[in-house]
């Protein structure tokens, strides 16, 4: 089967857009915790420490948020810790400020259900979400935190 010069064309103009679309993809690392568009910019960041509060019932989690966003912003983390075979838990939620200043919010984060935090290693993802004009975002990240004492 013969293929015509518009066919041919028409498919090397396809496979340079996907080529393109394939390598400003392959530059966007999972990793990076930054979000910019349009005037809207997220950007979170988790210590490498948190410390226990009332023995355990939570713990503070520091978090460094860079917040550029017309609608107010808010932050919220998880943080999940294993200590035997007990697994702790829990989750907060604070209101951001976002006049593109970089702040460090302490984040207590209350351990839900039957188990307490305790020191050691422990797991947190966090979000910050904000809105600009016509576009709304979240920027993620997660880390392993060392739970110390307060």
């Amino acid at each position: 089967m013969k293929i015509g010069k518009k066919a041919r064309v028409g498919a090397a103009a396809a496979l340079a857009a996907a080529g393109v679309s394939a390598a400003v993809l392959s530059t966007i690392s999972p990793a990076a915790a930054t979000f910019s568009s349009r005037g809207l910019y997220l950007d979170i960041k988790v210590g490498s420490t948190a410390a226990l509060v009332a023995n355990g019932v939570a713990a503070t989690v520091p978090v460094t948020i860079t917040c550029r966003a017309n609608y107010g912003g808010s932050v919220w983390i998880q943080l999940s810790q294993v200590t035997g075979k007990k697994l702790a838990t829990g989750s907060a939620n604070v209101s951001a400020t976002c006049d593109g200043t970089t702040t460090t919010l302490p984040v207590t984060v209350n351990a839900n259900g039957p188990y307490a935090f305790a020191k050691g290693d422990a797991y947190v993802t966090a979000s910050l979400s904000g809105c600009g004009y016509a576009v709304c975002a979240s920027d993620n990240t997660s880390a392993t935190v060392k739970v110390t004492a307060k």
